[in-house]
């Protein structure tokens, strides 16, 4: 019995760079402090943009080394689907699945984080509160 470890953590890092720009694109085009909105205001345009935005990074993801390295599925029912075409055994279906659910928590938690600490800078160094502030506190 043999474990595929490194396509494991390749789908996980894969997966979780996915959810990691997908969410910052839909924070950047639908957020309440957008850069985007006043730009672009048809909100049918935002939501191609990143449509685009997403399945770019998922294509780049998939011919990445990580996605070349384990099939580039980045979605367990893709995994799945590869599993009921024989194209898989069952424990590489079970790892794989796993470590995606690991790396989309992982890449969402991130955006999340990242996210609350570039509003903690912004808050940090607004120039109209009154007072003493520094950015290397925080950043």
């Amino acid at each position: 019995m043999r474990l595929h470890w490194n396509e494991y953590l390749s789908e996980m890092l894969g997966t979780a760079i996915l959810l990691f720009f997908g969410t910052s694109v839909i924070v950047m085009n639908f957020g309440d402090s957008s850069p985007i909105k006043p730009l672009i205001s048809d909100q049918n345009a935002r939501i191609l943009l990143t449509g685009l935005l997403f399945a770019g990074t998922a294509s780049l993801v998939a011919i990445s080394p990580f996605g070349k390295l384990s099939g580039g599925h980045l979605n367990p029912s893709l995994t799945l689907s590869f599993w009921l075409l024989n194209k898989m055994h069952h424990r590489d279906l079970i790892g794989y699945v796993i470590f995606q659910f690991v790396g989309g928590v992982l890449g969402s938690i991130s955006n999340d984080c990242l996210g609350q600490r570039i509003l903690e800078c912004k808050r940090r160094f607004d120039p109209t509160r009154s007072g003493n502030f520094s950015l290397t506190s925080v950043c």
